[in-house]
């Protein structure tokens, strides 16, 4: 037990004054740079990570955890998925707003688009296919969302539970997303 009082104190004090010379040399940031430096340049560290990934690059090892390597999960194919339809959903929003600034660009040049499209060879069957496409990454975002604000209040982190909420945020994204989408097709059709 003594021991581990020792330890502690002998750490409390590296850490300690490590902040006391960052403190107490703001006006001398060169005896600063020298000490942590003398520190860095000792190269151990550095050595064994030049070692350890010169030995990964000769026997051709992938980095690690690598898309290759392991067999692919519901929850990491969610989380990657959540991920990209967030990218994907700002940076279309964030062009659908630039392009409203250009001149000569309004929301009419798009309903024109659809109507065109509408009344082409593609039919609506084709615009029915990019509203689905268009639709479901808001809606799968804004559920997968909602799952992982519950997860903030620590409900549903059983393993089991995890996989149960996965299914249902897909299962109810791809339901609200083809009932969102109906409804505008019988619309135009009128």
């Amino acid at each position: 037990m003594h021991n581990r009082k020792l330890i502690k104190m002998s750490l409390l004090s590296r850490v300690l004054s490590k902040q006391h010379l960052v403190l107490s040399n703001r006006c001398r940031p060169e005896l600063f740079a020298a000490i942590f430096s003398a520190n860095k340049s000792s190269g151990s560290a550095q050595k064994q990570m030049d070692d350890f990934w010169a030995k990964n690059k000769s026997v051709n090892r992938p980095m690690s955890p690598h898309l290759t390597v392991y067999k692919p999960q519901l929850t990491s194919m969610l989380s990657i998925t959540h991920r990209a339809t967030g990218i994907a959903l700002a940076a279309l929003t964030s062009g659908f707003a630039f392009s409203t600034l250009l001149p000569g660009t309004a929301v009419a040049p798009i309903l024109a688009f659809a109507e065109s499209l509408h009344s082409s060879w593609l039919g609506s069957g084709f615009l029915l296919d990019l509203k689905f496409i268009v639709a479901w990454p808001l809606i799968f975002h804004s559920i997968n969302g909602l799952r992982h604000l519950m997860w903030d209040r620590a409900s549903g982190l059983k393993i089991a539970e995890v996989y149960q909420s996965g299914w249902f945020v897909l299962a109810l994204s791809a339901l609200l997303a083809v009932i969102f989408i109906l409804p505008w097709n019988k619309i135009n059709q009128k």
